[in-house]
């Protein structure tokens, strides 16, 4: 029967199997690397970990309300916020283009870009949707799921995907 782990004891499994990969990555270096000058290795090999799993429980938002022609009410601004998730799905294409030199990347440094690309196309497929905004609530899914389809190129470029997009509230602000 198997038994399942505890949250740190999990950690702690992973960081002793990272430790043990990362001795039998030395070991085999230190038995193939011809030396440089001066007994030097003959090249620096660094050694990157990529968590693959999901990034959940994202927050996105409008900052400021999008403007956009209702066929009922004519210009119309609107709010809209929710959640995603992204993972890293091409860790080489993400070393390239995200990580580049920094040593320890994480998914706050990333995660300002993603919203602004969310709400850019948000913007996009509601103005261009044709549905009305008294009608927008009962098309949350479906709305979420086609911003979702059109981030997915923009994402695939920085080795990201991003499988789940929930749209929570679309509301127009208070009249001023």
């Amino acid at each position: 029967m198997a038994r399942s782990l505890s949250p740190e004891r999990q950690a702690e499994v992973g960081l002793a199997d990272q430790e043990k990969l990362l001795e039998r990555i030395a070991d085999f270096c230190e038995k193939k690397i011809i030396a440089g000058p001066a007994g030097a290795p003959a090249f620096k090999a660094e050694v990157y970990f990529f968590n693959t799993t999901r990034f959940t429980d994202l927050k996105w938002g409008t900052k400021n309300p999008i403007i956009l022609r209702d066929p009922e009410f004519g210009p119309t601004r609107l709010r809209a916020f929710g959640t995603y998730a992204v993972k890293v799905s091409d860790p080489a294409r993400f070393l390239s283009e995200i990580v580049g030199t920094d040593g320890e990347f994480t998914m706050d440094e990333i995660s300002y870009q993603i919203r602004n690309i969310i709400v850019q196309e948000f913007s996009r497929v509601v103005a261009g949707s044709g549905i009305p905004v008294l009608d927008m609530a009962a098309n949350t899914a479906d709305l979420g799921k086609l911003i979702a389809a059109e981030i997915s190129g923009t994402l695939a470029e920085y080795g990201l995907e991003m499988p789940e997009l929930y749209i929570e509230n679309i509301s127009l602000p208070p009249a001023a």
